[in-house]
């Protein structure tokens, strides 16, 4: 009845231990997924922000054609709702 104990105490061991290695050595592979992840995620977040920069920079050239239209609109308007 020792012996029997004694086996299935040294299974449970082994068990254990394998179980532990398992876990460990496929843990490293789910931190390189994660960081993949991760990693991909700020690549398309810079992609995104150097998209907005463009658009930004876009709308900044078109201000300065678009204040002389409106300077000219304006003295248009002022001549002709003057004369009533």
């Amino acid at each position: 009845m020792e012996l029997i104990k004694d086996f299935f105490i040294i299974v449970g061991i082994f068990a254990c231990m394998s179980l532990g290695i398992y876990f460990l050595l496929h843990s490293g592979d789910a931190k390189k997924k994660t960081r993949q992840t991760i990693q991909d995620t700020r690549e398309s977040i810079q992609e995104i922000n150097q998209q907005f920069d463009d658009v930004l920079e876009q709308l900044q050239e078109m201000n300065t054609p678009l204040e002389k239209a409106m300077k000219i609109v304006r003295s248009f308007n002022e001549k002709v709702l003057s004369k009533k």
